[in-house]
């Protein structure tokens, strides 16, 4: 059948592009068994998928349907680790990942480039995580003339380089008093790095003053916070 298709000939110099067509579709690997009677080599081209539907939707969701096809498997596969496993660490990945460990940094290298990922720390402590592009293209940034007024101090805080730590948490509570709050949303609101206001929710749910949105995954790439009553 791939023969008349012009995908394999005689040789057998297409089984590579059937694979990585497989992989790329995020399909197992064919296998290959060898029978004697009658001699001939047979390939089971298998459907079952190597990642669950549930963790490809997951990250389709969070960066985008159209450029998560665009990813080859072993991108898939980094994506998942990082939202699924939550396998943040290059250190945390490299043990599961069919991958060199100069490859992986690599591919990881170019997603952050890429805006797919974002990361913080540094070295063997650098953490990565999804940015949820889709989200974000839905947010509309707050400002004066919008209907919506906020308190004074948080209009300080939008414009000023630097704000007390009493300040930002009375700001963050006031902002998710009444509305699940995305770490992207108080970002673009604030005026302050993800990485900053991720520090500040992670404080204020130790300190049972936010809840999780997704509290079996805390850094489920649609997580959202909102103040306890």
């Amino acid at each position: 059948m791939f023969q008349a298709l012009g995908v394999v000939d005689h040789a057998g110099s297409g089984i590579d592009k059937i694979v990585r067509g497989w992989l790329d579709s995020c399909i197992s690997v064919p296998t290959i068994n060898e029978l004697q009677q009658p001699d001939r080599v047979v390939w089971n081209l298998n459907f079952v998928g190597i990642i669950s539907k549930e963790n490809l939707s997951l990250v389709a969701q969070s960066i985008g349907k159209s450029r998560f096809e665009a990813l080859d498997l072993y991108d898939k596969l980094i994506l998942v680790c990082i939202a699924a496993s939550q396998l943040t660490r290059h250190a945390d990945m490299a043990p599961v990942l069919p991958l060199h460990p100069f490859e992986l940094s690599q591919r990881l290298a170019r997603l952050v480039s890429q805006q797919i990922l974002a990361k913080s720390g540094r070295a063997r402590a650098t953490k990565y995580e999804l940015i949820n592009n889709t989200q974000e293209k839905e947010i509309v940034e707050i400002t004066k003339s919008t209907k919506i007024e906020y308190p004074e101090f948080v209009q300080v805080i939008r414009e000023s380089n630097w704000t007390s730590k009493r300040d930002m948490q009375e700001a963050i509570l006031l902002l998710c008093s009444d509305n699940w709050r995305t770490v992207a949303e108080l970002s673009k609101i604030l005026q302050r790095e993800r990485r900053t206001i991720l520090r500040y929710c992670d404080r204020y749910v130790e300190m049972k003053l936010l809840e999780l949105r997704h509290s079996d995954t805390i850094r489920h790439p649609q997580q959202a916070y909102r103040k306890l009553k």
